[in-house]
């Protein structure tokens, strides 16, 4: 979500979820039980939490561009 600010975060974001992939992979495979079959309703939810994601994505990033102290003349590293 602060991605826009910090695209750094973008490359942290790819090594957590690596990490998390490798590990719950392991967990599913050597300890946890088989569930229920998942129905229609999990993937509707999903869907409906995503278009919250994205739009708190879009907010978050526009403030993030709209605040004058990220891009204040006085405070550049160019000037020596």
């Amino acid at each position: 979500m602060y991605s826009s600010g910090l695209p750094v975060l973008y490359i942290i974001l790819a090594v957590t979820l690596s990490i998390i992939y490798v590990v719950d992979k392991f967990l599913i495979l050597n300890f946890h039980k088989r569930t229920k079959v998942v129905g229609d309703r999990a993937l509707y939810h999903f869907v409906e939490m995503l278009k919250v994601g994205i739009l708190l994505h879009i907010i978050t990033g526009s403030l993030m561009f709209m605040n004058k102290n990220i891009f204040d003349e006085d405070k550049s590293f160019n000037k020596i």
